[in-house]
């Protein structure tokens, strides 16, 4: 009640004192007080910076508050989402936050001599629609873009036209995983300047048949065994993924819409195609408490309208690896 007062609007006070009465909003918390100051200030936020409740959407929720904080206050978030019937694009969110972190990344290299080149670069990398037949997405641009500016720092030049032939292989030496990411920088670097660069010989380290197996089977072995919660969610699609060698975003991906039941068997669809689920994966999907709603995310991260993350699975498994020493 004391928080009321900070509101101006009718109708973001109408909408704070809604969300308070919210049935999904947990009221176990000791510091629930602390937490219903923190939600006021988000709603005061958004008063002030909208003209009325029907101007809020997805674009203007991530312009006033960033990735972050509306990943930090998810339970408002998902309170206005479900409130206003806000239409929520996961793929639109990460798009719209990796465009954020390259411009933060050109912005911090802007006193640079290769500044101009780097933004060329980036605008090249943005208008591209495919590489090798495979789409380039932001996330991508950003990893490409990364790994350009630390070649062009390690090499210590003013001008990707000084680089040397073998730059990339002696940058090879200290970051191996950038070779992929330099691969494209060299055809540009050689297309806009006539700069020829030597990438390094690849050498094949992929994981043995017999590691993967053992792989496979550890984080079966945990995920029927482990009491926590959270920690079965995480290995449940990395389970999926290593075992249909599927990608873990599209496994992540998955929707309740995506999982059929039929005679007692569990099918998943992914890109069109089905995958029958075997051994305890079956049970452990527990069809009938995914929910009535067809676009819910399988795997939902904490905010519900996107899911769980890849560095979240990726933590757990990495976990589970030291404890059995791959």
């Amino acid at each position: 009640m004391l928080n009321l007062e900070l509101f101006e609007a009718s109708w973001c006070r109408a909408l704070f004192l809604e969300f308070c009465s919210w049935e999904r909003l947990p009221r176990q918390a000791g510091n629930m007080t602390t937490r219903i100051d923190s939600y006021a200030r988000f709603l005061v936020i958004l008063e002030r910076n909208t003209l009325s409740v029907r101007d809020i959407d997805q674009q203007h929720l991530f312009n006033l508050f960033g990735a972050e904080k509306l990943r930090r206050s998810f339970h408002v978030v998902n309170f206005l989402v479900e409130k206003l019937g806000i239409e929520w694009d996961n793929e639109e969110k990460e798009q719209a936050i990796e465009n954020k972190r390259i411009n933060d990344i050109l912005q911090c290299y802007e006193k640079q001599p290769w500044h101009r080149e780097v933004v060329d670069y980036a605008k090249e990398l943005s208008e591209r629609v495919t590489y090798k037949e495979t789409p380039i997405k932001p996330l991508t641009v950003r990893n490409y873009l990364r790994a350009a500016i630390e070649l062009l720092m390690s090499a210590k030049v003013s001008s990707i036209q000084e680089l040397p032939e073998e730059a990339i292989v002696s940058h090879a030496k200290k970051k191996p995983g950038h070779c992929a990411s330099l691969a494209v920088f060299r055809t540009f670097a050689k297309d806009k300047y006539a700069v020829n660069l030597v990438l390094p010989e690849k050498k094949n380290k992929g994981i043995s048949n017999k590691q993967h197996v053992k792989k496979i089977k550890a984080v079966m072995e945990k995920l029927v065994s482990t009491p926590n919660e959270r920690e079965a969610k995480a290995l449940m699609p990395a389970a999926i993924s290593m075992l249909y060698q599927l990608p873990l975003k599209k496994v992540l991906m998955l929707r309740c819409a995506h999982v059929v039941q039929s005679s007692r068997k569990v099918f998943i669809t992914v890109d069109d195609e089905r995958y029958e689920l075997l051994g305890p994966l079956p049970h452990l999907m527990k069809v009938d408490q995914l929910g009535i709603d067809p676009e819910a995310f399988i795997f939902a991260g904490r905010s519900r309208m996107q899911p769980m993350s890849t560095g979240t699975v990726r933590y757990h498994v990495k976990k589970l690896e030291a404890q059995i020493g791959m």
